[in-house]
């Protein structure tokens, strides 16, 4: 990048994204400007193939760029899915003119900030490192503990609470990122992605995958809908209303009598 471009895509990584050749689609480039502030806490429902990995990968560059006090973490639930965000920022460092120091295959170095960025397992293999942005792909599929005991806390010793950018294709009405879509209230920033949002996909290989595969399968993967899970037989929102606090009941119970 030349000067003017690099003072540029400061502010706005989307700049940083087109000088690596990826022109960011409007949901793309709204996500990158709210994950440079502060304290950020982004969920990505997104269909398959709109970008949204190109997005965090975009943003993990950036942010080694220009936020370079401590590390970018990426985790997705298998090894294969975090080296592949590697990849992705490898070629951006190419394609921009950002060179690195070192280049591993679960690891970069930027050679001008000094940043790493660190491809982790979604498990206790994330214990111990501090994290500037947490980049969580494939969200939906890590475990719950894994995003309690070895994820989220990456992010306690950065002033501010550092940015944390979970994308995934729903799975269902189940687990930690479910539960931060559906009841995490103002903590967090959402956007729903669904596969029209994306020029580049064929609109005759969606209408075919929808006329070939189970509507709650299409429903999941090209419309980023959360349905139940169709391995169940009773709907999760079913079950939870089987449920209720004492203090909810519309009556009182009786009082066991003691026996004689």
């Amino acid at each position: 990048m030349d000067d003017l471009t690099a003072f540029r895509a400061a502010v706005d990584p989307s700049v940083l994204a087109a000088a690596a050749g990826y022109q960011f689609d409007p949901w793309q480039r709204e996500v990158a400007v709210h994950a440079t502030a502060p304290g950020s806490r982004l969920l990505v429902a997104a269909g398959c193939q709109v970008g949204k990995s190109t997005c965090q990968a975009v943003l993990g560059v950036w942010f080694a760029l220009y936020r370079p006090q401590y590390d970018v973490i990426v985790a997705a639930p298998a090894v294969h899915q975090s080296t592949a965000l590697i990849t992705t920022m490898r070629k951006i460092c190419r394609r921009a003119d950002v060179p690195l120091a070192r280049d591993a295959a679960t690891s970069l170095e930027l050679a001008e900030s000094g940043e790493k960025i660190r491809a982790v397992p979604a498990g206790v293999g994330a214990r111990g490192y501090t994290a500037g942005l947490l980049i969580t792909d494939e969200s939906a599929f890590i475990s719950d503990s894994a995003v309690s005991e070895a994820l989220a806390p990456t992010l306690a010793a950065v002033p501010g609470g550092g940015a944390w950018v979970a994308t995934s294709s729903p799975n269902g009405e189940r687990g930690w990122w479910w539960d931060a879509w559906a009841n995490g209230g103002d903590s967090y920033q959402r956007w729903h992605v669904p596969w029209n949002m994306c020029p580049r996909l064929s609109q005759d290989f969606v209408e075919h995958y929808r006329r070939t595969r189970p509507r709650h399968v299409f429903a999941q993967e090209f419309e980023a809908d959360f349905v139940s899970s169709s391995r169940g037989i009773w709907a999760p929102a079913l079950i939870d209303s089987m449920f209720v606090d004492d203090d909810e009941l519309p009556f009182e119970l009786p009082l066991m009598r003691e026996a004689a």
